[in-house]
């Protein structure tokens, strides 16, 4: 359309809403309506098109750098779209400043190997490592009705750090509407910390507010689990942990025992306690000890210095005693392999 622009010029381009919305005004707790202000550049015309939001007056403990409101932004926005997109603006920096201006981008997580699952279109099975099962739909039946569920769960290569990473986020439509953990199910189950520290996904249900009730929570931060719908999708979500912690329960306990022996040196500290040819098995018998118990660890305690080195001389300790019983046994056994056929002679 044609108008004026912002310096009185008569130009093409499109129509601008100019709001000025005031946060201590909105949470006033009074009946009446709250009317935004309007802004100078209100009914001008702009030769972009799109939505320009500036922030001010923050409380300076309060503010994040740029990187880390990029990342919560990915965090709650971070869907690929060709319709729109969020860039950040630090007016506190120049130009030629590196931290500047940040594109928001898709919410980035590497996760462990052999650890994703995948749902589908194909709604009676998922993908794993390439191949295809059935024993978990891609959703669920509720009174004869399907409901739908695409998307990935897995687990992360590391234990995340904060509360932007943690969990399975929930998208209903391309938006946010929830972020879990364990779907509502409650403390103390077998398999919690790796599940609270590792779990990590993505899945879309556009059906969450396709209900006479909304199943999204007005903060988007949870789902109505009271709900029969909502029971539903936490038995679903429930398999799914089941499942993903089934089939990530060896890649976890392989990168437990990894950082465990790089941590310890429990390989060569084995073969400076036992370095003669002829404790070859005490050395076997030793890492063997090591790995069942180093591979049970949490990485907190794997990180452990004080932990480790228990692990570690236990292992030096059982090594030769384990050695010495095999010892005893294989000659009990042949002792009364030589009996036997002493007696049929």
């Amino acid at each position: 359309m044609k108008g004026e622009d912002e310096n009185g010029q008569e130009v093409q381009g499109y129509l601008t809403a100019h709001l000025i919305l005031d946060r201590s005004e909105i949470l006033q707790e009074t009946d009446s309506n709250y009317e935004p202000e309007v802004g100078e550049l209100d009914g001008t015309v702009s030769l972009k098109t799109g939505t320009l939001i500036k922030l001010s007056k923050f409380y300076k403990r309060e503010v994040p750098d740029i990187n880390i409101l990029e990342r919560q932004l990915s965090q709650r926005f971070g869907i690929s779209s060709q319709d729109w997109k969020i860039i950040l603006f630090d007016s506190t920096k120049t130009e030629d400043d590196a931290d500047y201006c940040r594109e928001v981008g898709a919410f980035d997580i590497i996760t462990m190997p052999d650890t994703k699952i995948t749902f589908s279109e194909d709604r009676n099975a998922y993908r794993f490592d390439g191949n295809i099962f059935s024993d978990l739909k891609a959703g669920f039946e509720l009174n004869g009705e399907f409901y739908p569920i695409t998307g990935w769960a897995a687990y992360s290569k590391d234990p995340y750090k904060d509360d932007l990473m943690a969990g399975i986020r929930i998208y209903c439509r391309g938006k946010i509407a929830a972020q879990t953990t364990v779907f509502n199910r409650g403390a103390s189950f077998s398999g919690e910390y790796s599940i609270r520290s590792y779990l990590v996904g993505e899945i879309h249900a556009d059906w969450l507010d396709e209900q006479e009730e909304d199943l999204i929570q007005t903060d988007r931060r949870d789902i109505l689990w009271s709900h029969e719908l909502g029971q539903e999708f936490e038995q679903w979500g429930l398999a799914l942990l089941k499942k993903v912690g089934n089939m990530s329960r060896n890649p976890v306990k392989k990168k437990t025992w990894e950082l465990f022996k790089e941590n310890s040196n429990i390989e060569e500290r084995i073969q400076q306690a036992f370095p003669r040819e002829e404790q070859n098995k005490i050395r076997e018998e030793a890492m063997d000890f090591a790995q069942l118990i180093g591979q049970k660890m949490r990485e907190d305690e794997v990180s452990d210095p004080a932990r480790t080195e228990e692990i570690v001389q236990l292992s030096l300790t059982f090594g030769p005693h384990v050695t010495l019983d095999r010892k005893l046994r294989e000659a009990y056994r042949c002792r009364r392999r030589n009996l036997k056929n002493c007696s049929n002679c």
